[in-house]
């Protein structure tokens, strides 16, 4: 585990010291942050650590079969005509297969894919891009593609959509036509992160939701016809959900966002400025597909698409409401310890081990 913690506080670092760059030279513009050297370096450290992996993640073995028997570099109508993945990650496995000779190419082509949208998106949207670097880290999103590739893809590109909605809604759309071509869940994950953008519900109504899955959820995700929604998101889910329940790993995901969201309410996050409510609005609306996710594991996947924007949402939240360091170091207590979980309990990510 020490591992992790070393990678992620280099990549927290890089991305610290760009901030204070960015700070003594005054290029921020709004939200979004100027590059410097550093941020190349911070993503330079998660792309490498997470493309050197070997036999880390539940679906790598998976994976490396099926990119060293099923892609054809000499033939692309013999590559379509044997995988089972979508369009686009099958032209992703095919032009990498063209170029390199390396049965682990692939992962860093995925590294790339996941992590430079992702932290795209973050200096794009964060008032504190090196708080939101960190809890990229601590609340397990970058990690988490080590285990659902395809979607960790298509996640981090729907994140990069919804930083373009204001500037150019065209742009957000074709993020997310991509995304699905990634993951096909992403066709409907990423149109509601869009919607959202312009539509989001107020705090309280997203409180009075949650309250309500936690009470429905379990039930509600056994009805015949939410397996025929599922399956038609991706074949794969309509058989995730004849598996059993959640295990423990979901369970303490629930309980800490649900003690981080009470958290941010307790240091006041209600009187946040409009665009930080809406970030955190977005998040905690994934807390909900958790709690339908007590009944199948499979319903949890889908939280991630609107989870992952807790990375931006607690920074411009504090920031917004004038917070001073304690609180901050309350979130980072909180998600350390949930870091730790998340290690433990995901599977396949301890050992770490390189090719």
């Amino acid at each position: 585990m020490t591992i992790y913690w070393a990678v992620g506080g280099l990549a927290w670092l890089m991305a610290w010291l760009s901030d204070a760059y960015v700070r003594t030279t005054h290029v921020r513009r709004g939200h979004e942050s100027r590059w410097s050297l550093f941020d190349l370096g911070a993503i330079g450290v998660l792309v490498a650590f997470s493309a050197l992996r070997l036999d880390v993640g539940t679906d790598f073995r998976a994976y490396l079969a099926h990119y060293v028997l099923k892609i054809n570099p000499d033939s692309l109508s013999a590559t379509l005509a044997q995988t089972d993945h979508e369009l686009g990650f099958t032209m992703v496995e095919f032009v990498t297969r063209r170029l390199f000779d390396s049965p682990y190419a692939i992962f860093w082509t995925t590294a790339a894919l996941t992590v430079v949208p992702a932290y795209v998106a973050i200096k794009r949207l964060s008032t504190r891009p090196h708080f939101s670097v960190a809890l990229y880290i601590l609340l397990g999103y970058y990690t988490l593609p080590m285990n659902i590739v395809r979607q960790g893809v298509a996640v981090s590109l729907v994140f990069l959509a919804y930083s373009f909605v204001r500037k150019s809604m065209a742009v957000s759309v074709l993020l997310v036509a991509v995304a699905g071509t990634m993951h096909t869940s992403a066709f409907i994950m990423g149109a509601l992160v869009l919607i959202l953008a312009w539509r989001a519900p107020s705090l309280r109504t997203t409180s009075v939701a949650l309250i309500v899955a936690a009470v429905v959820g379990s039930a509600f995700v056994q009805l015949g016809w939410v397996a025929e929604i599922a399956g038609r998101l991706s074949l794969r889910y309509e058989d995730y959900l004849q598996l059993n329940d959640a295990g423990v790993g979901t369970r303490l995901t629930i309980v800490f966002r649900v003690a981080l969201l009470l958290y941010l309410a307790a240091v006041g996050a209600g009187r946040a400025d409009a665009d930080a409510k809406r970030l955190l609005v977005i998040a905690a609306l994934g807390t909900i597909l958790l709690f339908f996710g007590t009944a199948n594991a499979a319903i949890t996947r889908l939280d991630t698409y609107f989870g992952i924007f807790l990375v931006v949402a607690i920074p411009n939240v504090l920031r917004s409401i004038g917070s001073r360091w304690p609180v901050y170091m309350g979130v980072v207590v909180m998600a350390s310890v949930y870091f730790v979980f998340d290690l433990s309990y995901f599977g396949g990510l301890l050992p770490y081990q390189t090719q």
